[in-house]
């Protein structure tokens, strides 16, 4: 949604500007950022076995508009 795209299940992870690793009850797991050619963060263990999910930003464009499956193309109407 928005700018940001679930890389949980895929290895290698993709090449982004932010990384938050975190869980539905707002559990944080870790954070990353890339700096040029350096990766800089922290990430915890066994944050898949405790439910995180692994975000990365990597643009409107890229992230696209799926949400739980469905492609949202709508847009509110015009009111005259």
């Amino acid at each position: 949604m928005g700018a940001w795209a679930d890389h949980t299940a895929i290895e290698p992870k993709p090449v982004s500007a932010e990384d938050y690793i975190f869980s539905a009850d707002g559990r944080v797991f870790g954070v990353g950022c890339r700096i040029g050619r350096q990766i800089h963060g922290s990430l915890e263990r066994g944050w898949r076995e405790a439910g995180g999910a692994w975000m990365s930003r990597v643009g409107k464009t890229a992230a696209g508009r799926l949400l739980d499956g469905r492609e949202h193309n709508d847009m509110p109407e015009a009111r005259g």
